[in-house]
């Protein structure tokens, strides 16, 4: 949040100025790469780090059960963006490379924990890929597909089944 909000706000100022003026919407695009990437790393770390096997998997099925949406949100907003179908392919294949990256940088992390530390670093990071996880969907994607105002019905009927699936599939595991 820091990072967009203060950080890229004077890029952002800028960059929508010249975008207005083209009917274009790539800054949108640019940051939710960007936040989507870290989240993945985070994500990535948290799953390097887990202890059992138990713990990574669960951790692992919801990796997977996100990472499909995300990856959807990211290709639809850097399409409405106007990017070129060369420079999506780069961009998405960047942004898949991220989680099995955090994951080498988590278990290279585990060599140096041990005992305490490294169960209160997992649980840093999941709390971390939780939170980003949140802030992304909640303040980038469902904010941004609700702007418009067509279907506003279906996609609200079908973030309610995607937010109940999440649930019973949180009670279950």
């Amino acid at each position: 949040m820091f990072t967009e909000k203060i950080l890229m706000q004077k890029h952002e100022d800028a960059i929508t100025e010249a975008e207005e003026r083209s009917g274009g919407c790539g800054f949108y695009a640019f940051v939710l790469t960007l936040v989507l990437s870290v989240h993945s790393i985070i994500a990535g770390i948290a799953l390097g780090v887990e202890e059992t096997i138990v713990k990574g998997a669960i951790l692992l099925f919801a990796i997977i059960a996100h990472k499909g949406s995300a990856t959807f949100a990211l290709g639809v907003s850097l399409h409405r963006a106007g990017i070129n179908t060369k420079r999506l392919v780069q961009i998405i294949s960047f942004f898949c490379l991220m989680t099995p990256l955090g994951i080498a940088l988590g278990s290279a992390l585990t060599v140096f924990l041990t005992g305490k530390a490294e169960l209160v670093f997992g649980s840093v990071f999941d709390a971390l890929a939780a939170g980003t996880f949140l802030y992304i969907s909640l303040l980038h994607i469902i904010e941004e597909e609700f702007i418009e105002h067509d279907a506003r019905g279906v996609k609200f009927a079908l973030l309610s089944f995607g937010l109940g699936m999440m649930a019973v599939l949180a009670i279950w595991l």
